[in-house]
């Protein structure tokens, strides 16, 4: 299709037809989501976000799913619009997981998705997949640089490939505020080749976790994930 010729229509028909799995979900509702927390951890739920707060008490968490695990990531491209805090001093992940427990760092479970962790006082995000295979379980880790999730960006996933698009940033600036406009274009940060996803559904999930003393927080704005039909 030409450049420029895409129509209404044409989304119609592409949602309609293409795609087994559409939505773009900026939480109007969230009957479908289901939450976990501990100790001090909550999460606060507004229109066109959703806040995932660990509160102060270290080892707390917060965790979010769909209630179902429906989707397939070898067939599905996954958009997550989100920010921290900090990243320092937590265990996070979002992406697509096997099963409905909490994500650990050495999962070998199913799954794919981005990770910050911090160990030994270096903190560290990752591209993370695991195979489940009976025989053999293994995890991917890829370490990523150049991305600040104390800003805005925005998290692809297609089945193995990790990609992220940074966003404006907006900076107090002498009583002002002061408008960073960083190039609006997607970098492919890690294709985990090595392990990928199983062939199954799974959920989509997102968590943080504290490991000191201090509030930490996810606030996510919307998750986008379109499903192709499996031919």
């Amino acid at each position: 299709m030409a450049t420029g010729s895409f129509t209404g229509n044409d989304l119609i028909e592409l949602v309609s037809t293409h795609y087994k799995h559409w939505l773009h979900d900026n939480f109007l509702s969230t009957e479908q989501i289901s939450e976990a927390v501990t100790q001090t951890g909550f999460i606060t739920k507004k229109l066109c976000e959703i806040k995932l707060e660990t509160g102060l008490q270290q080892g707390s968490y917060a965790r979010i799913n769909y209630n179902n695990g429906t989707f397939n990531p070898l067939y599905s491209v996954l958009q997550m619009k989100l920010k921290f805090n900090s990243d320092d001093s937590i265990f996070a992940f979002w992406g697509f997981k096997e099963d409905a427990t909490n994500p650990t760092f050495d999962m070998t479970e199913s799954h794919a998705g981005f990770m910050i962790n911090t160990e030994k006082n270096v903190k560290t995000m990752y591209s993370s997949t695991g195979n489940s295979d009976p025989l053999n379980p293994a995890q991917q880790r890829i370490a990523l640089s150049g991305i600040d999730p104390t800003n805005f960006n925005i998290y692809k996933i297609i089945h193995n490939q990790f990609w992220t698009r940074p966003l404006p940033i907006v900076q107090p600036y002498f009583g002002d505020i002061r408008l960073i406009r960083p190039t609006r274009a997607w970098g492919l940060a890690a294709t985990n080749s090595t392990i990928t996803p199983m062939n199954e559904i799974h959920y989509v999930m997102l968590y943080i976790e504290n490991k000191t003393n201090a509030e930490r927080y996810i606030e996510l704005k919307h998750i986008t994930l379109g499903e192709e039909y499996a031919d």
